[in-house]
This record gives C-alpha cells, structure tokens and sequence, in this order.
C-alpha cells in the first residue's frame, strides 16, 4: 500500500487493516506492522487512517448486531493503534448515502468526483469551507486502474481555491 500511495503522489492514506467484507481478521504480524510503519515514516504519509469493515453497524436496533459492532470496533481500534494510525473511520449505520445514488436512496454507492449527485460545486464548497480546509482529504471512489485514482486526485486539487490572505 505505501508503494502504491506513493507511486500515486498520495500524502495521506486509508486502508483496511483486515477483511473489509468480513467479521474476523487474522492477527497482524509484528513483521507487517513494523514493514508498513516503517514505510509510511520513509515515505512521509501522514496522517493514516483505517477503515473498519462494512459489516459493523453500531447504531443498529438489533441487539446481537450492536454487541458484534462493539467488539469489532474495539479490535480495529487496537489494530488501528498497532498500526500507527491516527484515525479510525466507521459509518454510523446502514443506510452513510453517496454520489452515485440520490439522497435519501439508503445506497452507499461512491462514484467519481464530481460526476454523482454531490458534483463539482458541492465537492469545492466541502474541500473550501473554512472549518474544513485545514483537513486532509481521503477519497473513497471506485478503481478500475490506478488512473481512476489520479483522475480523481487531480479533480480535488483543482477545486481547491488560494486562501485570502488579509
């Protein structure tokens, strides 16, 4: 992955640190983690994060569903911290709508920046406002190929607007 994001030009990363489609992740090595740390260090990615699997939900109603959500949030958080990552990134539930579908569609369907129902407009106004600018940006788009990711990449930096200095 950290070859990948670097070849890619990326300063920031997020990553699965186990089966995004699954309730059980084999352990990481110490070998792995201490490969990609050093790596991510080497290559100045900064700040990591990690996505937890799809299948969590921890605001579900359903009791043996939000008991499995807890306990597998609290593995990724220790996998997150073994990882040397600073962030976590968890949905909220099951219906966390994106650009590919209308809202209120309850599809998370992600769709190229700027091309899905958020657009370029509502895409600057996110990257511009003040309260938000400061943060770095994390795409989750669909890839066939790496220059998915480089187009992608590219829309997101050209919607970015010089700060007003006083």
């Amino acid at each position: 992955m950290v070859a990948r994001a670097t070849h890619l030009g990326c300063e920031t990363i997020q990553i699965f640190s186990g089966n995004p489609r699954g309730w059980k992740n084999k352990p990481l090595s110490s070998a792995e983690t201490a490969k990609f740390k050093e790596g991510v260090k080497k290559e100045k990615i900064n700040p990591v994060f990690v996505h937890m699997p799809y299948l969590p939900n921890i605001a579900s109603p359903r009791e043996n569903l939000y008991f499995k959500s807890i306990k597998s949030l609290q593995e990724d958080l220790v996998r997150t911290e073994k990882l040397g990552a600073t962030y976590l990134v968890l949905h909220l539930g099951s219906r966390i709508n994106d650009s590919k579908t209308p809202l209120s569609s309850r599809i998370d369907r992600h769709w190229h920046i700027g091309d899905g129902y958020i657009g370029r407009e509502g895409f600057r106004r996110i990257i511009n406002h003040p309260e938000l600018s400061h943060l770095p940006v994390i795409l989750e788009t669909p890839r066939k190929s790496d220059e998915d990711d480089l187009k992608n990449m590219s829309v997101v930096r050209d919607l970015v607007e010089p700060a007003l200095s006083n």
